[in-house]
């Protein structure tokens, strides 16, 4: 049976943030979590959509979804236990 802590969605609203800052917070916060949370991110750096999914694919954790909600980008980011962070 999970915890609560494990089971406790995650959110890191970076809204305002441009590049590189909301992945490298994105990942500072991914280190943190367990193997199996998840973390709910919104960013609205243009270029956040293309940067947090080659930031999942180098660091091995699974992007579950993206996407855009008007200028916001919404990605939920669950950790693998493949996890490079």
């Amino acid at each position: 049976m999970k915890t609560l802590e494990e089971v406790k969605e995650e959110v890191l609203d970076l809204s305002g943030l441009m590049c590189p800052l909301p992945i490298v917070l994105t990942s500072e916060k991914m280190r943190k979590l367990k193997e199996g949370q998840t973390l709910t991110v919104i960013s609205t750096d243009p270029g956040f959509e293309r940067d947090v999914y080659n930031w999942c694919a180098q660091s091995g954790n699974e992007l579950i979804s993206l996407r855009k909600e008007g200028d916001r980008v919404v990605a939920v980011i669950r950790k693998s236990s493949s996890s490079k962070e």
